[in-house]
């Protein structure tokens, strides 16, 4: 039997009568300086030089001071140096992302949208973005699952049932997913239900950062791909 109502990574959290609720609070970050920005880039640059770095993740928006291409930047510094790097953001930084040649961009559907404006559906969209540099663009769906736009394929995965709960960190949960996928290379459908399953498993849990391991091996293999 399939867990308790779960929303699916990236679906919007909602409150029955008598459920639990979740609020979300975003602040502001600090502004970043031009200098300690350098810093920061030499220092990212030194560990992606010396050595044991499997992947790179860049996700969230940006730091005020920060400019809106610094992704793009530093997933060109990695691809330099031969390693992986995925980019999940929005807006600009996401537009400007396929100039610094991420091996994956994680786009919700909406982000897609505000990044490809006119570009039609979803694999529309993908596509463009991949066209203009990304490896891979991997769009999370909410209930409709993943679509996953490569250089094997397009590949989707629909998930067996919703999950509903906390999406606070699902799409995080989904993102590390992709990342392990990168480093202990696999087929794609296999890395593409191991994310999906994790962020349901992420949303099943009531704190953000954890998972559910019996959602997870429930529902990890009901994953449908095509």
């Amino acid at each position: 039997m399939p867990p308790p109502d779960v929303p699916p990574p990236g679906a919007p959290a909602q409150a029955a009568a008598g459920a639990r609720r979740t609020a979300l609070f975003n602040e502001p970050g600090p502004e970043v300086t031009a200098a300690e920005l350098a810093g920061f880039v030499r220092h990212y640059t030194t560990l992606l030089t010396t050595g044991g770095v499997g992947a790179v993740v860049l996700s969230g928006s940006l730091p005020r001071g920060v400019p809106a291409d610094t992704y793009a930047t530093l997933a060109a510094i990695a691809a330099d140096h031969g390693v992986p790097s995925i980019v999940d953001a929005d807006g600009a930084p996401l537009r400007h992302a396929p100039q610094g040649r991420p091996s994956i961009l994680k786009p919700n559907a909406d982000e897609l949208a505000r990044a490809v404006p006119g570009g039609g559906t979803p694999a529309e969209g993908a596509q463009a973005l991949r066209g203009q540099g990304a490896g891979a663009v991997v769009v999370s769906l909410g209930a409709d699952g993943l679509l996953a736009v490569t250089g094997e394929g397009t590949f989707a995965a629909r998930m067996p049932y919703t999950v509903r709960g906390n999406p606070t960190g699902a799409g995080d949960s989904l993102v590390a997913g992709l990342a392990l996928g990168l480093v202990e290379p696999g087929a794609w459908p296999d890395m593409l239900k191991r994310a999906a399953a994790l962020g349901a498993a992420a949303v099943a849990t009531p704190v953000a950062g954890e998972i559910d391991p019996d959602v997870y091996a429930d529902i990890h293999p009901q994953i449908i791909i095509t």
